[in-house]
């Protein structure tokens, strides 16, 4: 599992994508809804289903919604791939591109 921030991304708010683990739930990535837009103890989120982007949890920004789309649409076969444990985190990182 990995929190990747702006800088690698592009996308306004920090991005949290996990493996499938125990899931039950659809390939996703999670959105930091801030303020401030980072992960820890006391932070909001939404998940953000890969395949249709729907959203669960947190009220996005409507810019942000937009921007994390675009990272998915560029992403997507990299997501998956870690998604299903066909990489490790730093193929992962290695491997995707910001919008």
């Amino acid at each position: 599992m990995v929190s990747l921030r702006s800088e690698k991304t592009g996308v306004e708010s920090t991005i949290f994508v996990s493996t499938k683990g125990y899931a039950e739930h659809a390939p996703r990535i999670k959105i930091a809804v801030g303020p401030p837009p980072t992960f820890n103890a006391t932070s909001k989120s939404a998940s953000m289903a890969i395949h249709d982007y729907s959203i669960r949890g947190e009220s996005v920004a409507p810019h942000v919604v937009e921007q994390a789309k675009r990272f998915i649409d560029l992403n997507r076969e990299v997501l998956l791939d870690y998604w299903d444990f066909k990489i490790d985190t730093a193929q992962l990182i290695e491997r995707l591109k910001p919008i």
